[in-house]
């Protein structure tokens, strides 16, 4: 038999929106995912690497030297799976398997809508919640908002500064906020947010909520010239 040991190093991702490895025990919506992985020494002309998925010889790897990859087809969404692989030769002799490598299928997006309802401004002298469109000296605000549903296990809710992901909310049932920091005095920002789950896949984004930002104190220099007195008889 064959005596090479094989590993499976790395499933990879090539499905935007969210690319890369995958970590065993990972989700993915990929459903044709690239398993990667490695030999402890070059293969004999009459071996490869076979794959097998769930126990059944899916494929054979292509090799280079000591590393190999093999891309899956025709998964499922909602499914588990777990790969492993070994080094078989003409004969059919098998050496060692390889460790597990499991992932699980979601092509699903999530289903919840998502509401910006607040922004809140917590710098005096004026506090408060910050009216869309409205203007805030307050460079840390506090965003916040509701879901139509609870979130599913792996999901988040993602903020959006200007259509660009700045980090996720925290969520308590179906409310959520998210403390923004270090704005520009200045600018106008937009906000929006949406629901996403483990393997990237993106709910509906909310409406627009936008605020300006200013920190800068009136330039003008005041003075008062009288107090005029208009009543009777003086």
């Amino acid at each position: 038999a064959p005596t090479q040991t094989t590993t499976i190093t790395n499933i990879v991702d090539d499905v935007a929106p969210q690319t890369g490895d995958v970590a065993s025990g990972g989700t993915t919506n990929d459903v044709t995912p690239t398993v990667e992985g490695n030999i402890d020494t070059v293969l004999s002309s009459d071996e490869v690497v076979a794959v097998y998925r769930d126990g059944i010889k899916v494929g054979t790897a292509d090799v280079t030297n000591t590393t190999w990859s093999f891309e899956d087809t025709a998964l499922v969404d909602g499914v588990s799976y777990s790969y492993t692989a070994r080094v078989e030769d003409a004969a059919g002799n098998q050496g060692s398997e390889s460790n597990n490598y499991a992932i699980n299928l979601d092509t699903t997006a999530p289903t919840q809508s998502v509401i910006i309802t607040t922004v809140t401004d917590d710098v005096d002298p004026v506090q408060g919640i910050v009216a869309k469109g409205g203007t805030t000296n307050d460079i840390d605000p506090l965003v916040a908002g509701t879901i139509s549903a609870a979130l599913e296990t792996g999901e988040v809710v993602v903020v959006l500064r200007d259509g660009v992901v700045i980090g996720n909310a925290t969520v308590s049932g179906t409310t959520w906020s998210y403390d923004d920091a270090n704005l520009d005095d200045g600018q106008t920002y937009i906000y929006t947010a949406r629901v996403e789950d483990a393997a990237g896949n993106r709910g509906a984004i909310s409406g627009n909520y936008s605020i300006e930002v200013d920190t800068s104190a009136p330039t003008q220099t005041t003075t008062i010239t009288n107090i005029v007195d208009d009543v009777a008889p003086q």
